[in-house]
C-alpha cells in the first residue's frame, strides 16, 4: 500500500507497465479522405469552410486515430482553406494526434498549479529526450505517445504530476521524468525500482475540492 504524505526524496521512477509497440498502422489513405470531403463537407462559403474542416478533421481521426499531413493536405484543399490553419487545428486541440497514439501514453498535467511548479520545463524536456515537436505526438520508436492536460488533474498537492498509462505519479523533477522514459523505451530492466518508489509514485487520486484554486 502506498505510503502518504509520499516521500520526495527518492529519484527512483515507478515500475510502470510497459507495452510493445504496436504494428505500425496502415496509413491513410488520401483516396478516403478525399471521397469524405466530396461527400460530407462542401461549404458555401470561407466562414463555413472554416468551420468543417475541425469537424472534417475529427473525422479522419475517429476512423484513422490519427490526422497525418497528406490527410490535412486534402482537407485544405477541398474547402480552400489555407494548410497553415489546418495544421494549426490539428496542433491546437487535444483530440486531434499527428501521429498513431503508441501503447504507453504520457499525459502531463499543465494546469495552473503544475504550470507554476514547473510542469511546462518539465514537457520541453520530454518533447526533447523524445524527438517529438508537440504534444500529442508519438516517439519515433513508436512506444511512447505525449499528450498534454491543460485542466487540473485534481491532485495539485503532489504536482508538478502526470498520468502514465493511467497510473497518476506526483513530485516530478528531470531525473524522475528521465527514469520514467527510460522505463517507458525498454531502457532498463523493469521491476527493480518499483517498490522503493511506491512511497512517492503512486498517490490516491485528490478529490476536486482538495485542489490548490
Amino acid at each position: 500500500m502506498a505510503q502518504w504524505p509520499p516521500d520526495r526524496t527518492p529519484n527512483v521512477a515507478p515500475d510502470l507497465p510497459t507495452i510493445p509497440p504496436s504494428a505500425p498502422p496502415d496509413p491513410i489513405d488520401p483516396g478516403w479522405v478525399k471521397g469524405l470531403m466530396e461527400e460530407e463537407y462542401n461549404a458555401r462559403d470561407w466562414r463555413e469552410a472554416n468551420e468543417l474542416a475541425l469537424l472534417a478533421l475529427m473525422d479522419i481521426q475517429e476512423h484513422w486515430g490519427y490526422v497525418s499531413e497528406d490527410a490535412a493536405a486534402v482537407v485544405a484543399d477541398h474547402l480552400g482553406v489555407e494548410l497553415q490553419r489546418v495544421y494549426s487545428l490539428v496542433t491546437f486541440y487535444a483530440d486531434l494526434r499527428t501521429t498513431p497514439r503508441a501503447g504507453n501514453v504520457y499525459i502531463a498535467c499543465d494546469g495552473a498549479a503544475c504550470h507554476t511548479l514547473g510542469s511546462g520545463e518539465l514537457v520541453d524536456r520530454i518533447f526533447d529526450r523524445l524527438g517529438i515537436t508537440h504534444k500529442g505526438q508519438t516517439s519515433p520508436d513508436g512506444r511512447v505517445t505525449v499528450e498534454l492536460w491543460s485542466g487540473c488533474m485534481g491532485a495539485c498537492q503532489i504536482g508538478p504530476m502526470a498520468s502514465v498509462n493511467g497510473r497518476h505519479v506526483g513530485f516530478l523533477n528531470p531525473e524522475k521524468v528521465d527514469r520514467i522514459l527510460d522505463q517507458l523505451q525498454g531502457r532498463e530492466a523493469g521491476g527493480r525500482a518499483g517498490r522503493q518508489a511506491e512511497s512517492w509514485a503512486e498517490v490516491p487520486r485528490a478529490n476536486k475540492g482538495s485542489a490548490i484554486r
